[in-house]
């Protein structure tokens, strides 16, 4: 489902210590629809779309990297293997990061949804740029924009971000908050962030919602959150659980600390502090985070 902070009024500030895990209700229900869930070993293509400089942005292509090269061996990944389908299969990863492209404006900077990103991610392809000329069947298609990318389809006024499939394609379109930071970087971390970019770290977070729905209603056919629910938009999925308003705005994010230099973080990976979002344990039915 499309990931959008411009309701979220308050956030937790304080230190939450133990225990190691929590769990929290969501105020939505969460429906098995009978279809497939991602199983076995996921490749990972990134797409880096615009003006992006590596000269000068090295380090914003290797936390996105970082991020998918570890987090499928992290506690956080771990509750998604909890999702199951009727023919036995259950997410099991691993993610292998895929080489990745910089696609600058093949669509131009005034992109129009779907099907703009659906053309980006299909040049690429037929380029032979990534999955080396064909369609894997076992990826999942990550754009990223960069800062000076518009969408008129409704990015930065009813989404930040957003995945989606086409007949062969899963994929999700990540926004650069740059362009509307009020709407798309959570204010924990909007002044200040750990590490030292809002916009970077709010695309982390990004992602792994994303990550964490493509996985588990890869076809729109499986984990679904039930539209008929007062606060549940149409097509919500796993990561719309523990984001508000199915929960609170402080149970958002949990187990929040604060580094040295007074930036939120909750979660560390490959020596990197991040902020992310609870994942919903379908099991026990609560939204749940490692510290």
């Amino acid at each position: 489902m499309r990931w959008w902070t411009g309701f979220l009024l308050t956030y937790i500030t304080s230190v939450l210590a133990s225990p190691t895990k929590r769990a929290i209700s969501s105020n939505a229900q969460l429906d098995y629809l009978g279809g497939e869930v991602v199983t076995g070993p996921v490749n990972v293509y990134l797409i880096f779309y615009g003006s992006w400089d590596l000269a000068n942005e090295t380090h914003h292509v290797q936390d996105y990297m970082t991020f998918f090269n570890n987090i499928g061996s992290s506690n956080w990944f771990d509750t998604l293997k909890l999702y199951r389908s009727n023919s036995g299969n259950s997410v099991t990863g691993p993610l292998y990061l895929q080489p990745s492209v910089i696609d600058n404006f093949s669509a131009g900077k005034s992109l129009q949804g779907n099907s703009s990103h659906i053309a980006i991610i299909e040049q690429a392809i037929n380029h032979g740029q990534i999955s080396q000329g064909n369609v894997d069947k076992n990826g999942l298609y990550f754009i990223i924009a960069s800062d000076d990318v518009e969408d008129q389809s409704g990015f930065c006024t009813s989404w930040c971000s957003y995945n989606s499939w086409s007949e062969e394609l899963l994929y999700a379109f990540i926004g650069n908050p740059n362009r509307c930071p009020q709407q798309c970087i959570p204010s924990l971390i909007r002044d200040k962030s750990p590490n030292n970019d809002p916009a970077l770290d709010s695309i982390v977070n990004m992602m792994a919602h994303e990550l964490q729905e493509l996985l588990t209603d890869p076809w729109g056919d499986a984990y679904r959150i039930q539209s008929n629910n007062a606060t549940s938009a149409q097509g919500e999925e796993a990561g719309d659980m523990c984001a508000p308003p199915h929960v609170s705005s402080a149970d958002w994010f949990q187990f929040v600390h604060r580094d040295e230099q007074g930036a939120a973080y909750n979660f560390g990976l490959a020596g990197k502090n991040y902020l992310l979002q609870a994942v919903y344990n379908p099991m026990t039915k609560t939204c749940e985070m490692h510290a």
